[in-house]
């Protein structure tokens, strides 16, 4: 069994009998493959995607033994990337487009990754792809999948790679779409509440997932309404009631209600999945509607400090909703609005857990969120009204959940293209250190400064794709969200995030090795650098004492090879016949390490040629003429015939008349041998006609039309004519009826 690892410099790897094979793409997409290139010492690994492969040394992280897939140990760190995902879909307003996923990784080698139903079949999932950073899959999965009303089901796809995997889930509808960021099973948590916008204009909603065999889930619901019943298995449940569910994995569970039901508690006896939301709803005074949903963090991450940013271009303002996770939680939220020009300051207080407070904020206040014990914070966007955009809810990460890197992918609009945001908060020491796609934000950034803080907010457009947006140094921690508008549908869902434990008694432990934890208490996560400079990186008086993953190291490009000889490509005629040479460089400039960016560009490059030996191309019993890249591939055939029993002869073989269309056609004929005195050739004009036209339709060209009598015959036509050559004549022209005898034809390959 041989292991492979892939270079970066290569965009694809494979492994077959013993062989490593790295793949370089003419294109970085592989949706619309070049033709292969047939290149010394190049094999090809898939014919399918259109790519060569050439053998080299390689490595990948899995191996393979037979048709199974053995998956080496994978150091995951507690935030969204991962390599294990349990992914549902609630109930959307309609049923006529698919769900989606959206898969993508920040690792410079290939991930083999597999998406499966295993317990739903109607009709089955099965997806087996690979990918590697800047590569994203998009998956089409039926709308029979959702959950659909109150009840269980086995509606849970399991997500599985050999590396970490980013994995976003969009329930789309026409004007109704939201999307999420999946959490992988190692940060799945037992205890989370519940979130959804009210009044809602079809039913709020929440679903569980199973991962794990006997788990027994207990939903405490909290309903704002005490005469509001949900009927579930037979059985009415009431606000206060607990509903407990025995559950399998891939198993789901859906609750659905006209109540608002903030704040329902969720807990098990083993780690779950769960999501809540709106089926469908407008938000505030606009009148569009939208599918709500995020997947929730477990209490065990939530923290106590967090940042609110409006929406860009937005004037309608937001929601936010408070959760508390104890009691007698204290919320302060300070703050700047930069339309009214003032401050803005309030308190909250939620006396028991689970307990919501909803507060609007304008669409230019930028705040500060202190709570007194972990709460969850929900940002949930207003309804269209002037500008293009509809409602949308999205889960604030609390500082302490901060990352120094996000690589993410923009969904796309059912109706065409989104227009996409990513908002972000960043420490003013730090700001210059930000880079989009590896390259740094211009000078010219404007950014909007949080009061009371040193922190400061801003945001960029991006165009649907894959992106990269990350600080130089790795202890640098920001946040990012992600938010997309259009008319009448939208998106919103943090870009990334950590997902650490947080929110219980911290134990000092070791960080000589990232592990995304705070090891030594501080309240920070892997905040020491580690490089062997021994320096105190976070002014805490320890050494090395939480250490964070190294700086991502870009790729960059070494010098091109020299281009190669010409190479012809025959095609099917000679107007098709192409010649392209190729040059080709490496991505090990250095190579991309630490989940650092792939080189920007192409591995190879083509040009155009010509061909030293077209005439290889010619069919083996046809004569050939070339000169300075114009070639004629002919074939005289002497059959004294009528024009009417030859006139299709050449079409019937593959090939067709002659057509004299060019000076380089006489001169090349100059060496032919006739022995006729007549020849037909491409050339026709119909009866009671006066123009000649070639097989094609387009018009004889008359600069190279040499009549008999040097004169074009525009006299009326009683009947089809055609045009012959006379090679002994000057090779001169003669048009003639279909009932004419000639010597023979001329065909032209």
């Amino acid at each position: 069994m041989a292991v492979c690892t892939a270079d970066p410099a290569c965009m694809s790897v494979g492994f077959d009998e013993g062989n490593c094979f790295c793949s370089a793409y003419d294109t970085f997409s592989t949706s619309d493959p070049i033709e292969p290139i047939h290149i010394q010492g190049w094999k090809h690994f898939d014919i399918q995607q259109g790519r060569e492969t050439e053998l080299e040394s390689c490595t990948f992280d899995y191996e393979y033994e037979g048709s199974e897939i053995l998956y080496k140990d994978v150091e995951n760190h507690p935030d969204n990337k991962g390599t294990n995902f349990i992914v549902a879909f609630m109930e959307n307003s309609q049923k006529s487009l698919p769900v989606e996923l959206f898969v993508t990784t920040a690792k410079p080698y290939e991930i083999k990754v597999i998406v499966t139903s295993p317990k739903w079949t109607s009709p089955s999932v099965y997806e087996s792809f690979t990918l590697t950073s800047g590569q994203t899959k998009q998956i089409f999965i039926s709308n029979e999948f959702r959950m659909y009303g109150i009840g269980r089901g086995n509606n849970a796809l399991s997500v599985s790679a050999s590396d970490e995997i980013i994995v976003y889930g969009i329930n789309k509808e026409e004007y109704s779409c939201d999307a999420f960021l999946a959490f992988p099973i190692d940060v799945l948590g037992t205890e989370y509440y519940t979130v959804s916008h009210f009044p809602s204009t079809y039913a709020t909603e929440f679903l569980i997932a199973s991962v794990f065999t006997d788990t027994a889930v207990d939903i405490t619901l909290k309903l704002n309404s005490d005469k509001t019943m949900i009927q579930f298995e037979k059985k009415l449940y009431a606000n206060g009631d607990v509903l407990n569910v025995l559950m399998n994995p891939y198993d789901t569970v859906q609750i659905q209600t006209m109540a608002d039901i903030t704040g329902t508690k969720i807990t098990s006896n083993q780690p779950i999945v769960a999501y809540s939301g709106n089926r469908r709803t407008n938000v505030g005074v606009g009148k569009s509607r939208d599918h709500l949903v995020q997947q929730l963090m477990p209490t065990i991450t939530w923290g106590k400090r967090f940042i609110t940013l409006p929406i860009p271009t937005r004037t309608t303002g937001d929601f936010f909703r408070f959760i508390a996770s104890e009691n007698n939680t204290v919320v302060n939220t300070t703050g700047f609005d930069y339309q009214l020009n003032q401050n803005v300051s309030y308190t909250l207080e939620l006396l028991n857990a689970g307990d919501f407070v909803e507060q609007y904020h304008t669409s230019y206040f930028y705040g500060l969120v202190v709570s007194s014990k972990p709460i969850m914070l929900v940002q949930i966007v207003s309804s269209q009204v002037v500008e293009a955009a509809d409602p949308a809810m999205t889960l604030i990460p609390p500082i302490e959940q901060f990352s120094s890197e996000y690589v993410f992918t923009t969904p796309k609009y059912s109706r065409g293209e989104y227009i996409n945001f990513f908002m972000f908060v960043v420490h003013s020491d730090n700001a210059a250190g930000l880079q989009l796609d590896g390259e740094y934000l211009p000078l010219t950034q404007e950014y909007r400064k949080i009061t009371g803080t040193n922190y400061l907010a801003s945001y960029v457009a991006v165009p649907t794709g894959f992106h990269s947006f990350r600080h130089t140094s790795p202890i640098v921690m920001f946040g990012g969200y992600l938010y997309g508008l259009a008319n009448m549908e939208s998106y919103g869902f943090p870009a990334g995030m950590r997902l650490s434990p947080i929110n219980v008694p911290c134990n000092v432990t070791s960080g000589t090795i990232p592990d995304g934890i705070d090891n030594d208490c501080d309240g920070l996560i892997d905040e020491e650098l580690c490089d062997g400079n021994f320096a105190d990186d976070d002014a805490d008086g320890l050494i090395d004492e939480d250490c964070v993953k190294p700086s991502p190291i870009d790729g960059q490009w070494n010098a091109w090879t020299l281009w190669s000889e010409c190479q012809t490509s025959c095609g099917s005629r000679a107007s098709l016949i192409t010649g392209t040479s190729y040059r080709s460089r490496v991505c090990n400039n250095p190579k991309p390490s630490n989940e650092g960016l792939h080189c920007k560009g192409n591995p190879i490059e083509l040009m155009s040629c010509v061909p030293s030996d077209l005439c290889s191309c010619c069919p083996t019993d046809f004569s050939c003429v070339s000169n300075n890249g114009t070639l004629l591939c002919y074939q005289v055939q002497d059959l004294p015939s009528k024009i009417r029993d030859i006139k299709d002869v050449c079409a019937s073989d593959g090939y067709s008349l002659l057509r004299l269309d060019s000076k380089e056609k006489f001169t090349f004929l100059s060496t032919a041998k006739f022995a006729g005195a007549n020849y037909l050739v491409q050339g026709k004009r119909l009866s009671n006609e006066g123009d000649w036209l070639y097989l094609d339709g387009s018009m004889v060209n008359d600069f190279f039309t040499q009549w008999d009598n040097l004169t074009n015959p525009t006299a009326e036509n009683k009947r089809d004519e055609y045009i012959v050559l006379q090679p002994h004549g000057g090779y001169t022209w003669l048009n003639v009826d279909e009932s004419e005898p000639v010597s023979g034809y001329l065909c032209e390959w």
